[in-house]
């Protein structure tokens, strides 16, 4: 399996009529977003980062293509640090209903014990 996420766009990303310069610019676009989406995202521990941003090149490659050469990945995307701010969003989401199962199910447990303290 190749690891998409450090090889640079080829032309089969961006299809015809973009000439090699829209290419390269096109792939400084993606390189300047994921480094400034990872600078956001760098307090984080390292294997939630690498989890966040595992296919992060890749989904940066495909926006990309459907742009305009020269087109903003912002202008997709918005800002780098609103693009973090929602990846992070993911993970907290995650989280927080994983957390709500387990105190749902504590709470279950003490309402039970309570009752059997009361009958016995």
């Amino acid at each position: 399996m190749t690891d998409t996420t450090q090889q640079a766009p080829t032309a089969a990303h961006w299809g015809a009529p973009y000439r090699a310069s829209d290419y390269r610019a096109a792939d400084h676009r993606v390189s300047n977003y994921q480094a400034s989406v990872e600078r956001h995202l760098a307090d984080l521990p390292d294997d939630l980062r690498r989890m966040l941003t595992a296919d992060l090149r890749t989904r940066l490659t495909e926006v990309a293509a459907g742009s305009r050469p020269n087109e903003a990945l912002e202008h997709r995307l918005g800002s780098a640090e609103r693009y973090a701010m929602a990846l992070r969003e993911t993970v907290e989401l995650q989280y927080v209903s994983a957390a709500d199962r387990v105190l749902k199910s504590l709470g279950k447990t003490l309402t039970a014990f309570r009752l059997s303290l009361r009958r016995g």
